[in-house]
């Protein structure tokens, strides 16, 4: 689609998709602000979104945002939608607000939401060529009609937008006989999905026989295709029975809709305040029948969708359509002076993802490396995409001073200082971008990307610039007035710690990766520096994507420290978590805050914390989780739950120090990144189910003892991540992998 305006009516000959092909269906933004309480209306977003990915389309949630149009959000742009109602930052606006609410929420103080109305989705979704449109319940006729002449925009839009709309009916509070007759004086289409009566909303009966009922959605989208032959102007309304219904709502309705009257309430206000009433009304039950119809609507709109793209299919390989016939207008540009850009849940179309310079982008490769250098048979380019890896977390300067004779206070030392990078999240990324070429590990280009916060300062250019040169796609939020995070230590003349100051406010703004990013990651890696809700949030999405992508989705998280280690079980995230890195501290501090027996070996408080992991039973009815606990000299003790069906399964795994211990702060994020590596590299992915580590045990532990060759390869450094320490660290002669063998030398 372009985003150039067009000056006359343009052909249409196929339905409409995002640039990975796949339908695009249009979603509102109200039943996000101001339909649902937080945090059910995000919930209810991301489960919709996730449902028409499902379905084999694109979803994209239209809203107005700091004076921008923008159909489809990124997951951090949703979550403040959903938080915006309640907060006073949204105003519902309908068709005839736009132009007004697009300017008035310009805004550079704060982020200022315009959500939309079924009527002015289905405008935006017109002018951006979406055929299809997905939502609670359409308006209608208001039951004082004599006296109001209150009939919902809803209706007018209907009768001039060629646009298909799958909605649970009107809402009860409306006079659906009325809402009827005027939908078929307009010359709408309207027809209910396996009922022969129009459904009310949280009931799928409402006394009224259905205009016309479809069974399949093959008959849905060849009665959309033979309105469009017949040049018929105006939508097509598909009613969808609410599949759990609300037994008794009447009397909620009728006491909801006498306080409005009692109260006046007047225009937009009405049906927010209804739908908030009944829910009080009913205990919650409404909100529960709502988020199941709403659901319900997104299955079957995205079932018609792709009927219709297949349909559209056939017929242009019979040569039925003429080569440029004009089945309807569609236009596509600006309104206002305002771009109109789509998301096609692949590529953010309004973000830095698509913009001017998109196809070099695509020519070079979006993984930061340069395809022409690669020959082609080297490169398997589905398992590239498969097991890319996003890791989301701290990025920090670390300056170690050291005095060259006895610290005296109060005054000037001579000694030396050293300034590297730093960060948990930073080293693990580079480690992974490093090992990807190690000799002996099998030749595959995987995308590695990496979000996190800096300020604009050098110090931030500084760390994108390295790791893009490891070939790692590196995303920093920039904030003008920040410092990047910093670590300034002291060290006494016997090299220990005096004193350090930490500089760490940057990384509480630490964004969430977009859907784009997580949707084709296999493995999603997070230190604790991020805010725990951020975190949460993110691997919600994350391992939601997965149910689409039929890819193996792994969550692999980085304790960091002991007190961000407390937050983030606290918080209840290690249910969601497959794999664990803590050492002994972070462990005993997490099994303590989970409730969990302390008392005992380190093997059984790891034990115990294993079975907290991963609660999400698989496809074999097992939960696969691993935790490698690090414990210094003591090496590595892997603990696994359910890998080959055998419970859990105990090994310690002794280091050989082969070098004297220079700077021992990276030797765990490298331990993990070499890990990752060679488990990701070594992976037979005809053979994931559970997650990238749920192979053999051969496999896992030659997984592990990579790491601790690159763990050695880094305590001999003084700085934290050294490529020429790694790439001469001896590792393919301790860890040679060739056709699966271990050659020892």
């Amino acid at each position: 689609m372009s985003n150039e305006v067009l000056s006359e009516k343009t052909a249409i000959t196929s339905t409409p998709t995002s640039p990975s092909g796949r339908p695009i269906i249009a979603l509102e933004s109200t039943i996000v602000s101001h339909g649902m309480p937080y945090p059910q209306n995000l919930h209810t977003a991301l489960s919709v979104e996730s449902i028409i990915r499902d379905g084999g389309c694109t979803p994209a949630t239209l809203a107005l945002n700091n004076g921008h149009i923008k159909l489809g959000l990124e997951l951090r742009e949703l979550e403040d939608l959903s938080r915006s109602g309640t907060e006073g930052r949204a105003t519902k606006c309908t068709t005839r607000e736009l132009g007004v609410i697009l300017n008035r929420t310009k805004s550079d103080a704060e982020s200022l939401w315009g959500s939309t109305t079924v009527a002015s989705t289905m405008h935006l979704a017109e002018m951006a060529s979406i055929d299809f449109f997905v939502t609670g319940g359409t308006g209608g006729v208001h039951r004082d009609y004599n006296d109001s002449l209150d009939v919902s925009a809803d209706l007018t839009e209907l009768a001039r937008t060629n646009t298909t709309v799958f909605s649970a009916g009107v809402k009860s509070i409306l006079d659906v006989p009325r809402t009827l007759e005027f939908l078929e004086t307009e010359g709408v289409t309207v027809g209910v999905f396996g009922s022969d009566e129009f459904p009310a909303f949280f009931s799928p009966k409402s006394g009224c026989r259905a205009p016309l009922t479809f069974e399949s959605y093959r008959e849905v989208a060849e009665a959309i295709r033979s309105n469009q032959k017949l040049y018929l102007d105006g939508g097509f309304l598909l009613t969808c029975p609410n599949p759990e219904p609300l037994e008794n709502v009447d009397e909620a309705v009728e006491t909801a809709v006498r306080e409005v009257t009692e109260n006046g309430i007047l225009g937009k206000e009405v049906t927010p305040y209804i739908l908030k009433r009944v829910a009080e009304l009913t205990d919650g039950n409404s909100l529960a029948s709502n988020i199941a119809l709403v659901e319900n609507n997104a299955k079957i709109g995205a079932g018609v969708a792709k009927a219709y793209q297949e349909l559209m299919l056939e017929e242009e390989e019979e040569e039925l359509l003429k080569p440029k016939g004009l089945l309807y207008p569609k236009f596509f540009g600006k309104v206002g002076g305002k771009d109109i850009k789509v998301v096609d849940g692949v590529n953010f179309l309004h973000s830095d993802y698509y913009n001017d310079d998109y196809e070099e982008r695509e020519e070079r490769g979006e993984d930061g490396v340069d395809f022409d250098d690669v020959e082609e048979d080297d490169v398997d380019f589905s398992d590239m995409a498969r097991m890319s890896v996003v890791i989301m977390g701290g990025a920090v300067v670390d300056v170690v001073a050291r005095p060259t004779t006895d610290l005296k206070l109060g005054t000037s030392n001579p000694g030396e200082s050293m300034e590297d990078h730093g960060g948990v999240a930073r080293n693990v990324a580079e480690v992974i971008g490093i090992c990807r070429g190690c000799d002996g590990l099998p030749t595959k280009v995987f995308p590695v990307e990496f979000f996190s916060a800096a300020g604009n300062d050098t110090r931030g250019a500084s760390i994108k610039t390295r790791l893009e040169s490891r070939g790692v796609k590196t995303h920093l939020k920039l904030l003008p007035y920040a410092n990047t995070a910093s670590y300034l230590a002291v060290m006494d003349s016997q090299n220990d710690l005096h004193t350090a100051i930490a500089d760490m406010a940057v990384l509480s703004h630490i964004p969430t990766p977009p859907i784009e990013s997580l949707r084709h990651a296999s493995c999603f890696i997070l230190d604790a520096n991020p805010p725990v809700s951020s975190m949460k949030l993110a691997i919600e999405e994350f391992l939601a994507l997965g149910n689409v992508t039929e890819e193996a989705k792994t969550v692999v998280f980085e304790p960091t420290s002991v007190d961000k280690a407390r937050g983030v079980a606290e918080a209840g995230i290690l249910s969601m978590v497959h794999v664990m890195t803590p050492n002994r501290d972070e462990a005993i501090a997490m099994a303590s805050v989970l409730g969990l027996n302390v008392d005992g070996s380190i093997e059984e408080i790891g034990e115990r914390l294993l079975e907290e992991m991963n609660t999400d039973v698989d496809h074999r009815g097992e939960c696969v989780a691993t935790i490698l606990l690090t414990d210094g000299v003591n090496g590595v003790l892997l603990l696994t739950k359910a890998h080959q069906g055998g419970g859990i399964r105990k090994k310690w795994f002794k280091p050989e120090v082969v070098k004297e211990v220079e700077n021992a702060t990276a030797a765990g994020d490298s331990f993990l990144g070499g890990f990752i590596t060679h488990a990701i590299l070594t992976t037979d992915l005809m053979e994931v189910d559970a997650n990238i580590f749920g192979g053999d045990e051969a496999a896992l532990d030659k997984s592990v003892e990579f790491g601790m060759a690159c763990s050695e390869a880094t305590i001999g450094y003084k700085g934290t991540i050294s490529k020429e320490a790694l790439e001469e660290g001896e590792l393919v002669v301790q860890i040679q992998f060739d056709a699966g063998e271990v050659d020892e030398e």
